[in-house]
């Protein structure tokens, strides 16, 4: 038990005995109370206009235990407040990361890298020529099948399980309730599954949904131009 966890009672057995330390909590009412609802728990609020009240009755009550128990709400209320602010900071340097990540992938598209490098790994380097002459045949085959299968398009799992939402089908740095759609620019989902997914496309520009998108027809597009490729036939 530290400094920083509120009100504490420390007991022994006598000397040269071991040391224990557990919070002090508030002493009970003789029989079960009902929940508080939104306006008595306002009553314990720091910092407001009646907390002076408050604080004077508490010392004229003499419980040192409710006392105890009002302080220890105010101090993790405030740790609760501090860590907020700390979490708001981290979201949205994690959502600038996100957005020049998904950046990345836009000039990509714009330099035809998918076919290009495919092109590439299909006439030099799976066949061990070139830069691929260092890799081994198993190596160039497991990649080779990985580009082949369709349906393999799901990065490798680094965590068990997601430390935001505790799910386990995503790891934490994908999941839908820390990340931002970038087609709607909403958190709640993946980009795949918008519903709006034409949000962000401007007219005259070229539109940035992928052709397969299962939601591309569903809103009109701005655009005109849209990606001649769809995202299965880059690995063709």
């Amino acid at each position: 038990m530290t400094d920083d966890d509120g009100p504490s009672v420390l007991g022994t057995q006598g000397k040269n005995c071991p040391t224990s330390c557990r919070p002090l909590r508030a002493k009970q009412a003789r029989f079960p109370q009902r929940p508080y609802n939104r306006k008595q728990r306002f009553l314990f609020a720091e910092d407001e206009k009646h907390t002076p009240l408050v604080d004077a009755a508490l010392e004229d009550l003499e419980d040192p235990t409710l006392k105890a128990e009002v302080i220890r709400h105010r101090l993790f209320v405030g740790k609760m407040r501090r860590t907020a602010r700390h979490m708001a900071h981290l979201r949205r340097k994690f959502l600038a990361y996100q957005e020049e990540a998904w950046a990345t992938y836009e000039h990509l598209a714009n330099a035809n890298a998918a076919f290009r490098i495919t092109h590439m790994i299909n006439t030099d380097i799976g066949g061990g020529f070139g830069s691929g002459a260092h890799l081994s045949y198993v190596t160039r085959r497991d990649g080779m099948d990985v580009m082949e299968d369709p349906w393999m398009e799901e990065l490798t799992r680094r965590e068990n399980f997601c430390e935001w939402c505790r799910r386990e089908d995503h790891d934490t740095g994908f999941c839908h309730f820390l990340r931002k759609c970038q087609f709607c620019n909403r958190s709640g989902h993946v980009e795949d599954k918008c519903n709006v997914p034409h949000t962000n496309c401007h007219h005259g520009l070229t539109c940035k949904v992928p052709i397969d998108h299962v939601n591309l027809e569903k809103t009109r597009c701005p655009t005109h131009a849209r990606r001649p490729l769809r995202r299965s036939n880059y690995f063709a």
